[in-house]
């Protein structure tokens, strides 16, 4: 009880709405408060719990805070897979640096990928008995057949593009999978049920146009006239053409794996964490790497001889268990073409990385392609109809807490149970 100064008579505290009201006639003109709510909801402030002050004050940076882990988690997807696609450059570099040390006489793609998935497998394994991972390492039944091929088609797709980069530059190998919003998103329509619409086609014309430029195929373009010094021995990318053909190709055939692969994750969803998704890829393709390496008399056993190997080796291991647990989180949360828009950022460092290991300066008629290329790919994402339905997306929602604490430790959930 609270006495008024000028009148003197008792007051009394409401607990539910902090009005204050007299209990008696008052004799002054005093204006009851009007209650005083905060401007964000469901958030408990100190002076509304101990005093009789509005909250305010208190929550003014409660609704910026809310926003901006909002706006972190619409484009969750877009984050998770700009950091994928940097991995995704690191492992090219990785790979085609390995696969041109002199050291080695008869590497094969079959060999890095054995030991890249071994050191894959290896995370995969240790991080799910430490997160206690249900139905690791095959996914609950119902979507077993599921995530097996999508190891099988992601392990054909890294041997054809692991096999390429003996004869392209790693920019012009990131390039090519520029083509995967194209193919991602006629996969996603034909097998998903997704848009499709006339302009994803159109882009897709246009970047495959982009990729006959970067190829430069002898019966389009004739055979170039290479300068001293140019071809196999720049150790970028070989002069030849009908080597540069074939490497084409089989990108070109990695990148419709990997479609295959994206749509199928997209089948998965939240069905199976991202680790059981990267694990089973792991294996598939270090038994596959193996079978390889036993049937081909030709090869044999590759193993690290020195510190330099050695690091090559397990970095590269590293690169593709980060590259892939992140891409596959993307998946899970966008739909399959939006996530690329990011790729482009790609082209700025492997340009660089051509230029610092092997001061490679891209051919004239691979920058036209280049352009190409993006502005098909600009195309399929601009007029992209976005039906993502971001309210299904939700960072505290119990289904989603897997894939978020193996990848960024998120806030635990902290929703009644």
């Amino acid at each position: 009880m609270l006495l008024n100064n000028e009148s003197q008579e008792p007051f009394l505290i409401s607990s539910d709405d902090e009005e204050i009201h007299h209990v008696s006639h008052l004799v002054s003109t005093t204006t009851p408060i009007p209650p005083q709510k905060s401007s964000y909801d469901g958030t408990p402030s100190i002076e509304n719990t101990f005093s009789f002050t509005s909250d305010v004050n208190s929550s003014a940076f409660l609704p910026s805070s809310r926003s901006f882990k909002a706006k972190i988690k619409r484009n969750l997807g877009i984050i998770l897979s700009f950091f994928g696609y940097v991995f995704n450059t690191l492992m090219f570099l990785l790979c085609k640096l390995i696969l041109q040390d002199e050291n080695y006489q008869n590497i094969n793609p079959f060999h890095i990928l054995f030991i890249r998935m071994i050191i894959t497998y290896i995370c995969c394994y240790g991080y799910a008995k430490y997160q206690k991972i249900e139905h690791f390492p095959y996914g609950k039944k119902g979507y077993r057949l599921f995530i097996f091929f999508r190891g099988f088609f992601g392990f054909v797709g890294v041997y054809c593009s692991y096999t390429a980069l003996r004869w392209l530059s790693v920019n012009d190998s990131v390039v090519i999978t520029f083509l995967s919003p194209t193919v991602t998103a006629l996969m996603a329509w034909f097998t998903l049920g997704e848009r499709y619409t006339r302009m994803e086609a159109i882009g897709g014309a246009v970047s495959f146009f982009g990729i006959i430029c970067i190829a430069r195929p002898k019966f389009i373009f004739g055979q170039p006239n290479l300068p001293a010094g140019a071809g196999v021995d720049d150790g970028a990318e070989s002069g030849d053409p009908s080597l540069r053909l074939l490497g084409i190709s089989l990108f070109l055939l990695s990148v419709f794996t990997t479609g295959a692969s994206m749509c199928l994750i997209r089948r998965i969803g939240f069905s199976a964490s991202p680790l059981i998704s990267v694990a089973m890829f792991s294996l598939v393709t270090c038994v596959g790497s193996l079978i390889g390496i036993l049937l081909d008399p030709s090869l044999t056993f590759e193993y690290p001889t020195n510190y330099k190997q050695l690091f090559l080796w397990l970095s590269i291991g590293l690169a593709g268990f980060l590259m892939q647990m992140l891409s596959t989180a993307a998946m899970q949360r966008e739909k399959a073409s939006r996530i690329m828009t990011v790729s482009y950022t790609q082209v700025a460092y492997t340009l660089l990385v051509d230029y610092i290991f092997w001061k490679h300066v891209p051919n004239v008629l691979s920058v036209v392609g280049t352009v190409i290329v993006l502005l098909g790919a600009f195309i399929v994402i601009y007029f992209k109809d976005d039906d993502t339905d971001y309210s299904k997306i939700a960072i505290d929602d119990e289904e989603e807490r897997p894939a978020e604490s193996i990848l960024l430790n998120t806030i635990p959930n902290t929703r009644a149970s």
